[in-house]
């Protein structure tokens, strides 16, 4: 009988996506490796649950809550005044 399961938590990977751009292809293809490594031993453990891909930081909306007011914003950074 498997145990239940009380919590579950997501974990979300942000990376430098320009990074990639510029990456060798033996450095980008060991990152890869590595990543998918990590995949493998969570499914093996049982805890995989799902894995997605999420869209580019250019589509994001930023989404807080300020003085009692939701507020939206395009892009993943919120403005700093200069």
């Amino acid at each position: 009988m498997r145990e239940e399961i009380l919590m579950q938590y997501m974990i979300l990977i942000y990376g430098n996506e320009g990074a990639w751009s510029t990456m060798p292809p033996d450095q980008m293809k060991q990152s890869f490796e590595a990543f998918m490594q990590y995949n493998q031993n969570l499914a093996k453990a049982g805890i995989l649950r799902s894995g997605e891909q999420l869209q580019p930081t250019r589509a994001a909306t930023t989404v807080r809550m300020a003085q009692g007011k939701i507020e939206t914003r395009d892009g993943p950074f919120a403005e700093t005044k200069e």
